[in-house]
């Protein structure tokens, strides 16, 4: 790859004295930003994707280097979304409007709070299926009110929120038995005649 040379051209220099330089300089922008970066090519014209970025890249933040090496406080009026690691995982998160943030929650919101969500039928006492569902699979139901959720790409921590719902008139409660960072099991207090539906998210900062 090519050498980005900053400070280049200085007051006074010739400019066919830095070309070669310059020329490095674009060349090195054009790869760091329109090839092996975020960024479409300079270059690109197709309609859809000139201009454009493909993706983000965020770092979990603080890093060692400037401007990652602190937390964003963006002036009132104003939010900044950035990356943080916490528990090997890393996740997108706002600061917003001068508050001070401090590591790791203090005025830092996490913006997809809701990490695992599933909808599903139970169909008999030890028989189900999943209609909908992000980061989590069907694994069993036993006597209709034990219902056994993986989790495909694990939580955190096995401290995370449950939220549970369900269309049957006849329960009584609904609570969780089970937590781990890869499973979970809630349970249907009173059994009412099948089918029914449950709906399930799982939530972590």
């Amino acid at each position: 790859m090519t050498v980005y040379t900053p400070n280049i051209p200085q007051p006074g220099d010739n400019p066919s004295d830095s070309q070669d330089q310059i020329l490095e300089n674009f060349q090195t922008l054009q790869t760091l930003y329109g090839t092996s970066g975020d960024h479409y090519s300079w270059t690109n014209t197709t309609p859809t994707e000139s201009t454009k970025h493909a993706k983000v890249t965020t770092p979990g933040l603080p890093t060692a280097t400037a401007p990652g090496n602190v937390l964003p406080a963006p002036t009132s009026g104003n939010c900044s979304y950035f990356g943080q690691t916490r528990g090997s995982q890393t996740y997108p998160y706002i600061a917003r409007d001068g508050l001070a943030p401090v590591a790791p929650l203090t005025n830092i919101w996490p913006v997809v709070p809701i990490k695992a969500y599933a909808s599903g039928t139970i169909t008999a006492a030890n028989a189900g299926s999943l209609s909908d569902s992000f980061n989590l699979t069907f694994t069993s139901v036993t006597g209709g009110n034990s219902i056994t959720l993986g989790i495909t790409n694990a939580m955190r921590t096995s401290n995370y929120g449950v939220l549970i719902t369900t269309s049957a008139s006849a329960v009584g409660s609904t609570y969780y038995s089970s937590r781990t960072t890869t499973s979970c099991v809630i349970n249907i207090q009173s059994t009412p005649g099948f089918p029914y539906n449950f709906t399930v998210a799982l939530i972590e900062s």
